[in-house]
């Protein structure tokens, strides 16, 4: 990781989700888990993530979008 930024956490799925600034990169994790966490790869420098209605809100280079941690589609 080079710069981990804007931990949020999902209650209802129970998940923390925080961005790669520099690397482009969306993480997302349960606690309860003995997974590692996953990532989305967006490719372009990010500021910041939000929860949303559903899904994440994510801030990037080139516009705001929404993401499914999940599936890792952004609209």
């Amino acid at each position: 990781m080079s710069l981990g930024e804007s931990p949020v956490w999902d209650a209802a799925s129970e998940s923390l989700h925080w961005v790669d600034i520099n690397r482009g990169l969306v993480y997302s994790w349960r606690p309860d888990s003995d997974d590692t966490p996953h990532s989305v790869v967006l490719g372009e420098p990010l500021g910041c993530l939000a929860l949303g209605d559903a899904g994440l809100v994510v801030a990037a280079r080139s516009g705001i979008y929404r993401l499914n941690p999940g599936s890792g589609e952004k609209r």
